[in-house]
């Protein structure tokens, strides 16, 4: 016997699970500024549990990833400290060039309101 109207609770839903995004049901923003220089978003490459990343351009075509860190509680459980946390652990490792030099790799770090999130040029 066929089920041809199964009840709502058997029924896979039809929508995001926006717990499981790092920030939840927001998207990464339109623009940002690094260094006084404005970039637009291009587009989104990834959005998980820890941290959402996109492609931004500036007016002269320079290209940059933004990354910004877990922002979102889960189960009732804060975790802005996690994003704070990965963000720093990231920033250190792109700040630590090839070379064992300090500085090399990333643009910018900010720890503003929203969640940490850094920006690095994207190569390519």
């Amino acid at each position: 016997m066929a089920v041809t109207n199964a009840p709502p609770h058997l029924t896979p839903p039809n929508r995001i699970v926006y717990t499981l995004r790092a920030l939840g049901k927001a998207d990464l923003p339109p623009t940002f500024t690094l260094a006084g220089v404005p970039y637009r978003h291009e587009r989104t490459i990834k959005h998980d549990f820890f941290a959402a990343t996109g492609f931004y351009l500036s007016p002269t075509g320079e290209r940059v990833v933004l990354k910004v860190g877990r922002t979102q509680e889960y189960g009732g459980i804060p975790l802005l400290w996690l994003g704070k946390w990965l963000c720093d652990r990231e920033t250190r490792l792109l700040w630590l060039g090839d070379d064992g030099s300090f500085g090399k790799r990333a643009g910018d770090h900010d720890k503003q309101g929203r969640g940490d999130h850094s920006a690095t040029q994207a190569s390519g």
